[in-house]
């Protein structure tokens, strides 16, 4: 049976007592599922939302791309355009879903550090590894520059913020290029795979990986008029031998 809601907004002392929950789930190893769901209907701890859309509390998410296809139609662009800095709406819904974030390894509740749950919109770094607010909005943007390939970015439990993803987002500038996300598309996608990445994508320190790719990011942004989606055959063929291994037979 469905439990469908609106959605509400933590205050300034539902964001407060939501650190408080936090720190209680993790000192106690106990879900304190009574205790969050209190949260979440609180009349002084939450506030109403404009034209807020329902959800339901008890839908599941099997990975990434089940929680992004179902919020994508009840999030439209003006709610996401009009909540993009609205911390106290995110972090209400974090809470609303919370036990799909959290990891259990020997009967031991892995919670995640505070601004994977509570949005900080003004520290780029935090924001995009929040939940919910950084997959929508990360899957919003990257939505912009590529079309197939797309699942590659989200592949992954709900709580999953897979290396890849971390590299690919680790400097903003690099996120916010079509040609590179396209590019990255090209070499790293592996979609008959269950992670939806090819083997050794996202390594450190190797040759022709995604980190090896961001970290070339400004040296071609500074030399090459590269930035459009339809730019990334140009970068695609200026690539250098050590990413031969990932384009394999490939041509674009």
């Amino acid at each position: 049976m469905s439990e469908i809601v609106k959605v509400r907004s933590f205050n300034k002392a539902g964001i407060d007592a939501v650190r408080q929950l936090l720190g209680k789930i993790r000192a106690d190893n106990d879900l304190h599922s009574d205790d969050a769901k209190a949260l979440l209907s609180n009349p002084l701890l939450t506030e109403d939302v404009k034209n807020a859309p329902e959800i339901d509390l008890d839908r599941q998410f099997a990975a990434k791309m089940d929680m992004i296809g179902y919020f994508t139609p009840i999030f439209d662009d003006a709610f996401m355009s009009k909540h993009q800095k609205d911390s106290g709406v995110w972090t209400w819904l974090a809470v609303a879903y919370y036990k799909q974030f959290l990891k259990s390894k020997n009967n031991i509740l892995k919670v995640a550090t505070d601004c994977c749950w509570i949005f900080d919109p003004d520290e780029y770094r935090f924001s995009r590894r929040h939940f919910v607010a950084g997959t929508m909005y990360l899957h919003r943007d990257f939505g912009h520059a590529v079309t197939d390939g797309l699942e590659m970015f989200f592949a992954g439990e709900p709580y999953a913020f897979g290396g890849l993803l971390d590299a690919i987002t680790y400097k903003e500038e690099f996120a916010r290029i079509p040609a590179m996300l396209q590019t990255a598309v090209w070499l790293y996608y592996k979609p008959d795979s269950v992670k939806k990445v090819k083997p050794g994508a996202a390594t450190q320190d190797k040759p022709g990986t995604v980190r090896e790719l961001a970290r070339m990011a400004d040296q071609f942004a500074m030399t090459y008029d590269i930035f459009n989606a339809e730019d990334a055959g140009k970068l695609w063929k200026l690539l250098p031998a050590q990413f031969d291994k990932f384009k394999g037979d490939a041509e674009h």
